[in-house]
C-alpha cells in the first residue's frame, strides 16, 4: 500500500506492479454470426469503392482538396436534419462500421470518415451521426472493460478517501492525468486544427509518417511491462502523444500504442490502456458535438441515430475483442502496411 501524503496530486511510484486487466469475452461462435454480416458488407463496399476511385479520379480528387468545406448540416441517409437529403441504411451502416473499427484500431478514425463518404460520392455524414457513433463506441468499451472500470473506479475512490494506493487506482489517475493534454490542445488549437489541418496532404503525410513510427515501435521496444508498471513519465509521454491525434490521419489509438511501445510495454498493455484512455476523450468529443447539436436547428431522426450508434458499438465491441485476442499474434505490421498503402492512395490523390 502506498500512501497519498507523498503524492498529493498524483501518487505514482516508478516501481513495476504486478496485476492485469481481464476484459470479458464473448462466446466464438456468436461473434462469428454477428461479425459475418458485416464483412460481407464490407466487401461489397469495398468493391464499389474501388470502381468509383477508377471511375472519378478526377472528380474525387477536386472534392478531396475542399474537404474541409464540406457542408456539415447534411447527411446522405435517414433524414437525420428536416430539408436535407436522405441517405439509405448502406451509408448509415458502412459509416457507423468505420467508425466502430477504426475508433480502436490504430489506422485512424477521423481521416476514414471524412475520405470515405467522398470517395463514395456521398453528402457528409453531419453532426448528428458524428454524436451517435461516438455514443456507440463509448457504449461499446465501457460495457467491454466493464469490470476493471468498476475496480479502478473503487479502487481510485479509496487512493482519496482512505488513502490507500493499489495498482488499479495508479491506473485510474494515469487515465485521468493522460487525458489533460489532449484536453487543453483541443480547447486551445481546436479550431486551428479544424480549419489548417485537414486538407489531403496533411492526412496523407500522418497516415504515413506515423504509421512508420508505429512499426519502428513495435519492432524496437523490449514489450516487458504491463499497463499497472506505468509512471509519470509514461503517462505524460503517451498523453502528450494523444493530443497529437487531433490532427486528422494520426490516429489516437495507433499513436497512444506507439508511445507505449516505445516505452517498453507489451502490445496487449499498450492496446488497453490506449482504449482505457480513449474512454474519457470519447466522451468529451461527443459530449462537445452534443451541445453543438443541441443548438442547431432542424429535427432530427432518432431512428437513424439509434442505427448508428448500435452498428458502430457492435462493431467496435467485436474490433476489441479480436484485436486483443490476436494482437501478440499477427503484431503491428499489418496494420502498418495498410497505412503505408492507403498514405499513398492519399498522395496520389492530392496531387
Amino acid at each position: 500500500m502506498y500512501c497519498l501524503s507523498a503524492w498529493p496530486l498524483f501518487p505514482f511510484p516508478h516501481a513495476l506492479f504486478a496485476g492485469s486487466l481481464s476484459p470479458c469475452f464473448i462466446h466464438p461462435a456468436t461473434a462469428l454470426i454477428i461479425i459475418a454480416v458485416p464483412l460481407l458488407g464490407l466487401s461489397s463496399v469495398a468493391l464499389g469503392s474501388l470502381k468509383l476511385i477508377a471511375q472519378f479520379v478526377n472528380p474525387v480528387t477536386v472534392l478531396l482538396h475542399d474537404v474541409s468545406h464540406i457542408n456539415r448540416a447534411t447527411i446522405a441517409g435517414f433524414a437525420i436534419f428536416q430539408d436535407q437529403a436522405e441517405m439509405d441504411f448502406i451509408q448509415i451502416f458502412v459509416l457507423a462500421i468505420i467508425q466502430g473499427l477504426t475508433e480502436f484500431l490504430p489506422i485512424s478514425s477521423s481521416a476514414h470518415l471524412i475520405l470515405v463518404p467522398v470517395i463514395a460520392g456521398w453528402q457528409d455524414q453531419g453532426l448528428a451521426f458524428d454524436v451517435a457513433v461516438h455514443v456507440g463506441t463509448l457504449t461499446a468499451v465501457v460495457t467491454y472493460f466493464r469490470k476493471e472500470l468498476q475496480i479502478m473506479a473503487r479502487d481510485w475512490a479509496r487512493s482519496i478517501t482512505r488513502r490507500e494506493m493499489t495498482p488499479d487506482a495508479k491506473l485510474a489517475w494515469a487515465v485521468g492525468f493522460g487525458t489533460i493534454p489532449a484536453g487543453l490542445v483541443g480547447l486551445f488549437l481546436g479550431d486551428f486544427i479544424e480549419d489548417h489541418l485537414r486538407s489531403t496532404l496533411v492526412i496523407a503525410t500522418t497516415t504515413i509518417v506515423f504509421g512508420i513510427m508505429l512499426g519502428l515501435s513495435d519492432k524496437t521496444g523490449n514489450r516487458q511491462r504491463d499497463e499497472h508498471s506505468i509512471t509519470w513519465k509514461d503517462v505524460a509521454i503517451i498523453g502528450c502523444a494523444q493530443a497529437l491525434a487531433l490532427i486528422p490521419g494520426t490516429s489516437r489509438s495507433g499513436i497512444t500504442m506507439t508511445a507505449a511501445l516505445m516505452l517498453g510495454l507489451t502490445r496487449e498493455a499498450a492496446a488497453r490502456f490506449s482504449f482505457l484512455l480513449s474512454i474519457p476523450v470519447i466522451f468529451l468529443a461527443g459530449g462537445m458535438k452534443t451541445i453543438e447539436l443541441a443548438t442547431a436547428e432542424g429535427a432530427v431522426d432518432w431512428v437513424a441515430l439509434v442505427a448508428g450508434a448500435v452498428i458502430s458499438g457492435v462493431a467496435a465491441y467485436l474490433c476489441i475483442h479480436f484485436f486483443l485476442k490476436l494482437l501478440e499474434r499477427i503484431g503491428m505490421m499489418p496494420f502498418v502496411v495498410y497505412r503505408l498503402l492507403l498514405g499513398v492512395v492519399l498522395l496520389l490523390l492530392a496531387f
